[in-house]
């Protein structure tokens, strides 16, 4: 197997903590090709980078509480959804851009605060998410420790549970059209 190099990268980052400092950083695709990268670390500091246009928007709006260890999946062109196994809150970062504006109008973000899942706060019984997807584009769906599987739609806000049974995979899945899978 021949060995290929990496292309160049486009910018690095410096650890966003003092020495001492317990922070870490996660990253998170989303966007229509998934061509968007939002960073946040576990203050709720966010920043984002737009690999088609190259550029970093680094003043975003902070999420309206940290999230530890995030778990995120992207739903439609600029949905991202987060929750956590650690906490129950459920946040999502949007853009309320009108989609017939020119393509000079700058998006509108801002993290919006969602329902919390109907297992949120299980985690002290030793039950976790084991796996989460989207369905068709427009649904979240999530397992809750192999036992029960809900779904929730991001147009109504609710979550409802889809059965007694789990997703069959393990974490995060997701469709890959192009390969069918």
């Amino acid at each position: 197997m021949e060995d290929v190099p990496l292309p160049p990268a486009h910018f690095s980052f410096e650890w966003p903590s003092t020495p001492g400092q317990q922070i870490s950083m996660d990253f998170m695709a989303f966007g229509r090709n998934r061509d968007k990268i939002v960073g946040l670390d576990s203050a709720g500091r966010t920043f984002l980078y737009d690999l088609a246009s190259r550029c970093l928007t680094p003043y975003m709006p902070s999420m309206p509480h940290s999230v530890a260890k995030p778990m995120s999946v992207a739903v439609g062109d600029n949905g991202l959804f987060v929750m956590s196994d650690i906490d129950p809150r459920f946040v999502a970062l949007m853009d309320d851009r009108n989609p017939n504006g020119t393509y000079l109008s700058k998006p509108n973000w801002y993290w919006q605060s969602l329902p919390q899942p109907p297992f949120a706060g299980r985690s002290s019984d030793g039950k976790k998410i084991s796996a989460y997807t989207v369905v068709g584009d427009s649904q979240i769906w999530v397992s809750y420790s192999g036992a029960s599987t809900y779904s929730f739609d991001p147009e109504s806000g609710a979550w409802s549970k889809a059965g007694d049974w789990a997703l069959p995979f393990r974490g995060r899945a997701e469709y890959v059209p192009e390969h069918n899978l």
